[in-house]
């Protein structure tokens, strides 16, 4: 079925109940739609609606409508989330976001979390992002804050290992993937965790070669953790 972008008649429906800041009411009338314009609607609040909203409204909307049907409705918001967050308009609701991780489902944490660590967070902001989705645990946490790939998730990752007292398989297993994502500050992470933790030989060549006092700096705080790896 393809996808109609434009229909004015239901768009200022939809913007009737924003503007009122109406989520009931907005759930119902997307609950009233035929398929073809419930794709239009999905497509009008991702790209146009919901990137008007506040912060405030955008949560008030999400906590109504995306546990009422994850599948149909969180796609929607982290899309906007993330024309929101461009914008520097979206500040991320903890307590919004720490009610809907008891309900959701393991592909709707994927999902959040993949969004979300993206984007240009703040240590706080990625550090209760993956303590309320993953409850700080490595295994879970690991590979969303790898495929993130920011300096804020390489940051959370580092620590993560450091309080996981984590076997050294596993803290190979972690470096290798680091190595696997080939960009340059990957690498120097992954170079970075085999000189802390003593491991094994890796399978590549490192450029970064830190010195003891290079190490402790390390565990100085996220700013003192960049300076070493740079």
């Amino acid at each position: 079925m393809p996808l109609h972008r434009h229909n004015p008649l239901l768009r200022n429906k939809l913007w009737q109940h924003m503007q009122a800041d109406d989520a009931a009411g907005l759930l119902h009338q997307l609950q009233s739609l035929t398929v073809a314009e419930f794709r239009t609607a999905g497509y009008l609040l991702a790209e146009d609606l919901l990137p008007q909203c506040s912060s405030q409204s955008y949560w008030c909307f999400f906590m109504t409508l995306v546990p009422a049907h994850s599948k149909a409705y969180l796609g929607t918001f982290l899309k906007a989330a993330v024309r929101l967050r461009a914008c520097r308009k979206l500040q991320l609701d903890m307590q919004a976001l720490t009610a809907f991780a008891a309900k959701a489902t393991p592909i709707d944490i994927h999902k959040t979390l993949d969004t979300f660590l993206a984007l240009q967070l703040s240590f706080d902001e990625a550090h209760n992002l993956v303590g309320i989705f993953t409850g700080n645990q490595l295994q879970q946490a690991a590979p969303h804050l790898i495929k993130a790939g920011t300096p804020v998730a390489y940051y959370l990752l580092f620590r993560l290992l450091k309080t996981a007292e984590a076997e050294p398989d596993l803290l190979r297993h972690y470096a290798v993937q680091l190595m696997r994502k080939g960009d340059p500050l990957s690498f120097k992470l992954a170079s970075a965790v085999r000189q802390y933790f003593d491991l094994p030989e890796l399978p590549g060549n490192f450029s970064l070669q830190l010195q003891p006092y290079e190490l402790s700096r390390l565990d100085q705080g996220f700013d003192a953790f960049m300076k070493a790896l740079s």
